[in-house]
């Protein structure tokens, strides 16, 4: 449409148009001149006719050819956004300077540290040690924890004779052949006695008036068929010369 409109916009167009109008003029002066009732003759109406409508068409094609012109003037008149994205441009490239100048830094301290000597850090620490122990000092004495002992364990097989232990009898460790246990208070002459339910009990169910009945109290009766035995209650013992003396015996029950 816009290279139609173009096209008629052109003087030459225009000047034939023009011709073709003087020609249609000529023909209605020749038949007015050759008719006397011009107003009546059918060929005269119908070249003023041609002529309106050429004439209207021309005017409108004109319209139509600026509106068009304006269109074209305003999409040639985009506005420019070019120095938008200029200043965006910009805008990246000193970000990007800026962490540049950031990162250089950074590895400039890193080899500063890294060129330290160990010497110089060594005496930092001192420094700091030194430092906190004066303030210690100015705080006031320090208070000693005193690590509190646990009650030392002995262990022993049967007693040797009825409420005795012998010292010989006694071990630190556990060995396959003990049978009960003694936990001793801070004196170290009174202790706790009780009876190894996890221990060997095939002698002392076997042989219970030599292994059992000199330390312990029987809550139930004995069973030869008794599998196991339980604790009821712990007994306690006393240092006596060179013996553990059994002030009260061990509660037991046969299970």
């Amino acid at each position: 449409m816009i290279w139609l409109l173009q096209l008629i916009n052109n003087d030459s167009v225009m000047n034939l148009i023009f011709l073709i109008q003087l020609d249609i003029v000529g023909q209605v002066n020749e038949d007015v001149v050759g008719t006397t009732d011009v107003f009546f003759d059918l060929k005269t109406v119908i070249l003023i006719v041609a002529i309106l409508v050429l004439v209207i068409i021309n005017l409108t094609l004109l319209r139509m050819l600026k509106k068009s012109n304006s269109r074209v003037k305003k999409l040639n008149n985009k506005p420019d956004y070019s120095h938008f994205k200029n200043i965006e441009q910009n805008t990246d490239r000193t970000k990007i300077e800026a962490l540049e100048k950031t990162n250089k830094k950074l590895k400039q301290q890193l080899t500063e540290i890294k060129q330290i000597p160990k010497t110089g850090r060594v005496n930092e620490v001192e420094e700091i040690k030194m430092e906190k122990q004066e303030f210690l000092e100015e705080e006031g004495p320090v208070v000693q924890n005193f690590k509190i002992e646990k009650p030392e364990v002995l262990f022993l097989p049967s007693p040797f004779e009825d409420r005795k232990f012998s010292t010989e009898d006694v071990s630190k460790e556990r060995t396959p052949f003990s049978l009960y246990k003694i936990k001793l208070n801070p004196s170290k002459v009174f202790g706790d006695l009780t009876f190894l339910e996890d221990a060997d009990l095939s002698r002392a169910l076997n042989s219970p008036d030599h292994y059992l009945e000199k330390a312990c109290v029987y809550v139930n009766a004995f069973n030869i068929e008794s599998k196991g035995i339980a604790v009821v209650e712990a007994g306690e013992v006393k240092l006596e010369n060179d013996d553990w003396f059994i002030v009260q015996k061990v509660k037991i029950k046969f299970i």
